[in-house]
């Protein structure tokens, strides 16, 4: 390896590091790295191109959250990951095999295994970042699967999201005032008008306990609460 690569190599493998395994061509620019010096790379077996203009390092085999940040690199600096992907990443919906979903300004077309959203403006409220993946708001998110998700399907997302505390009354209100004409608004602003915060639980199957007596009418139990020296999940 020639003396002036080093020093950009050590920072392409730091850079992978904090991005799962994968580097876009522009960040590798910026490490130093020539356009000719990624390119020898990627003949060498350095670099495997995931997608246009985007790299795994060392080896072409990717975790799910790298293959969900490498779909967020070749959409650019303003890629979210978005919609279904965003959800699992959240996991307020399971994993699912296919394209990965992401929000753009750019795209809105199927290339390469991703889905690019088309979108005007994201608001600051509507970004988040999760385990360095640039990703929609837990709300936002809320917003884009209501559309795509059986009816019952997200009834167990918003719930997910409220057990999980990731839910944000005021910014689904805004999200919800703000939007026109998209599919599934009606179902979230339903839920959210219903909204109730439920009591503080252990387990999936005790947050879904507390939302059957909601759904039929029961009494709600104490949750977690000591009876005759044990401690019982309801009473």
């Amino acid at each position: 390896m020639d003396r002036e690569s080093r020093a950009p190599d050590r920072k392409v493998a730091a850079l992978a590091g904090r991005q799962h395994g994968v580097v876009a061509r522009p960040q590798l620019l910026e490490t130093g790295l020539s356009a000719a010096s990624i390119d020898r790379r990627i003949r060498a077996g350095h670099l495997y191109v995931v997608h246009r203009g985007v790299y795994a390092v060392g080896h072409p085999s990717l975790t799910q959250a790298g293959r969900w940040m490498a779909a967020v690199l070749a959409a650019g600096d303003l890629g979210l990951l978005s919609h279904r992907s965003a959800g699992a990443l959240w996991r307020i919906v399971p994993v699912i095999q296919g394209p990965v979903h992401v929000t753009s300004a750019v795209g809105g077309r199927r290339q390469g295994g991703i889905i690019f959203h088309r979108t005007r403006s994201l608001g600051a409220r509507e970004r988040s970042e999760r385990y360095s993946i640039p990703v929609t708001s837990p709300a936002r998110t809320l917003l884009d699967v209501a559309g795509v998700l059986a009816p019952r399907q997200f009834e167990r997302a918003f719930h997910e999201a409220d057990r999980l505390g990731l839910l944000n009354v005021p910014d689904l209100q805004h999200l919800c005032d703000q939007a026109t004409g998209r599919r599934g608004l009606q179902r979230l602003r339903s839920l959210v008008a219903e909204y109730c915060p439920a009591p503080e639980t252990r387990s999936v199957l005790e947050y879904r306990f507390i939302q059957f007596c909601r759904t039929y009418g029961l009494p709600p139990p104490a949750v977690n609460v000591p009876v005759c020296g044990f401690e019982v999940d309801f009473y």
